[in-house]
């Protein structure tokens, strides 16, 4: 008698199927009636949206989240953000460590394709995701209470402060303020904006690079890794806020909007009213996002680096180097490959759009909404809500594929073929 053959699935598809699973339960549960306010109805289209910006960190509603849900719904919605953001995979883990039970390649697999680690020590970096999680948002809640406090009742300050603190830490960019300000009505207040910042670095640099920096007394020398992500980061966020405040930006709202565009998308300034320069700097700083493993997206800081490396190494014919080490050929092709598969989402997605909403919209504010899209970052020039059906559907797609990466979009259809040796040939390039 043959026995059964258990069909094997990839990590990258498990990832796909995990977040698409969640992104659908959590859809139903605020399509139910003790999720909305008394007289509020929802489309299960913006229910899918709103499901799927909270999922995918990327804080792009059609529908604002204050207004329409309940204490229930809201709760719902933070606990999306937080299970999207540090990753399904790692919730699970994380429960199996705590039940006592063994870790096995099926439960490992998915959480290495997640946070972008090797199996080595990987339930200790589950358990400082999850630990490292619970400090920051617990201090990012407390400094919030504080200010709202002062506007709000105990319990409603209580929660607000918690909403913030999570969408916060894991970039999400979501808030569930009245109307669709974000936090304008709050660009005055430094602690609410320093904490807040403070709350999207943290979050956009990657667990493994935080446990190195919190580790720092016992490695005394970051990885390499670490030092890119670092340097990159830093980089872009002075070039960010310099460059936003030549666009015409005040000081305190660039620097702001520079950490903010790195895919939380929070906004203390009308995205819809600043001049083409600056946004042209919030697509760059979005399409680039945070870092690998960590709870941001874009095409990654390490990507960009290792383009600039590589341009670099075309013009001086120096092998790319960074920190005294090589860096390797496979690392610059995965490079050129997410840029190209993201540049392609991207492009699909606004010409998508364009042809449904016809001349209805500008075709910076497509393109602008569809790299928020993509980089799950959430900033808006106030066009989502007003979107046909089919428009939201692009979006939706945009963001999923923002949050699983296109690599494990692409791996998961990939079709693999038998080596072939053939005859090599030069061909004119340029």
């Amino acid at each position: 008698m043959l026995g059964k053959r258990r069909m094997r699935i990839s990590p990258g598809s498990t990832l796909l199927i995990g977040f698409l699973a969640i992104i659908v339960l959590g859809s139903i549960l605020l399509m139910v009636p003790f999720s909305l306010k008394d007289g509020m109805k929802l489309k299960y289209v913006d229910s899918l949206f709103i499901s799927t910006s909270s999922v995918c960190v990327t804080g792009l509603v059609t529908v604002s989240p204050g207004d329409t849900f309940t204490v229930f719904g809201r709760t719902v919605i933070a606990l999306l953000i937080q299970t999207g953001g540090l990753g399904f995979s790692v919730f699970v883990v994380f429960f199996l460590v705590m039940l006592g039970r063994p870790v096995g390649f099926a439960e490992r697999g998915p959480v290495r394709e997640a946070l972008g680690v090797s199996p080595r020590g990987l339930v200790n970096l589950v358990k400082f995701v999850m630990l490292s999680a619970l400090v920051v948002e617990t201090i990012g809640a407390v400094g919030f209470y504080h200010v709202f406090s002062r506007m709000y009742p105990f319990w409603e300050s209580v929660g607000y402060a918690v909403f913030h603190a999570v969408s916060s830490f894991n970039n999400a960019g979501l808030d569930i303020f009245p109307g669709f300000e974000s936090l304008i009505p709050y660009r005055a207040d430094v602690l609410l904006n320093i904490m807040t910042s403070a709350l999207v670095i943290i979050g956009g640099l990657g667990f493994s690079v935080l446990r190195e920096i919190v580790s720092w007394r016992k490695i005394r020398r970051l990885s390499t890794h670490a030092r890119i992500v670092l340097l990159t980061s830093a980089c872009l966020l002075v070039a960010g806020t310099v460059l936003l405040r030549v666009a015409g930006v005040p000081w305190f709202e660039a620097f702001f909007q520079s950490v903010s565009a790195r895919t939380a998308g929070f906004s203390t300034i009308d995205i819809g009213a600043i001049s083409s320069g600056a946004l042209l700097v919030l697509n760059v700083l979005m399409f680039i996002g945070a870092s690998p493993g960590s709870t941001g997206g874009g095409i990654k800081t390490t990507t960009f680096f290792a383009i600039i490396k590589t341009i670099q190494q075309v013009f001086t014919r120096q092998e790319p180097v960074a920190f005294k080490r090589r860096m390797s050929a496979d690392s610059m092709r995965k490079a050129f490959m997410v840029l190209l598969l993201a540049l392609c989402v991207v492009l699909i997605g606004s010409c998508l759009i364009a042809v449904m909403e016809g001349s209805g919209y500008s075709l910076d504010h497509i393109v602008f909404e569809s790299i928020s899209a993509f980089a799950t970052v959430g900033l808006s020039m106030g066009i989502t809500p007003a979107l046909s059906g089919f428009s939201k559907v692009v979006l939706i797609v945009l963001m999923y594929i923002g949050r699983v990466g296109p690599l494990t979009v692409a791996g998961s259809w990939m079709i693999r073929h038998r080596q072939t040796d053939f005859i090599e040939e030069q061909i004119l390039i340029g």
